[in-house]
């Protein structure tokens, strides 16, 4: 069952058992299940990034986080799956995939990349960073 919501800016929202994936049809930013911008134009990794939040906050077993690489598999780019993957892996005790996710992020900040992160992402990515690289 999907209910349809009009939303302002040319915005389809798709809701399903409680879980968001906005689609903008310009090809713009997408929104978590939060309705909180992401940067990623793929509307599969907003899915998996709703879907985490969902297994984590539902206390889900813990083989339910694996979605979070499914999230960076389907877009590689988007920061806040780097950094939920990278939670993932640190949690499961994977210390060098997270700090392989980290750093690949601390780059593209370093070269000017990041510069179309929404502000959340890039803040995400900066406090992960801190209590896992520093």
């Amino acid at each position: 069952r999907f209910l349809h919501a009009r939303q302002p800016h040319n915005h389809w929202t798709f809701v399903r058992l409680g879980v968001v994936a906005a689609m903008a049809s310009d090809g713009g930013t997408l929104e978590d299940s939060f309705g909180l911008s992401l940067t990623t134009a793929s509307s599969k990794c907003a899915a998996a990034v709703s879907s985490y939040y969902e297994a984590v906050l539902a206390y889900k077993p813990f083989s339910a986080w694996a979605v979070a690489d499914d999230a960076t598999s389907l877009d590689a780019r988007c920061p806040l799956a780097r950094v939920l993957a990278a939670d993932f892996a640190f949690c499961k005790g994977d210390a060098s995939r997270a700090k392989t996710l980290l750093e690949e992020c601390a780059a593209e900040v370093a070269s000017g990349a990041a510069a179309t992160w929404t502000w959340r992402g890039g803040r995400y990515v900066k406090a992960l960073s801190r209590g896992c690289l520093e």
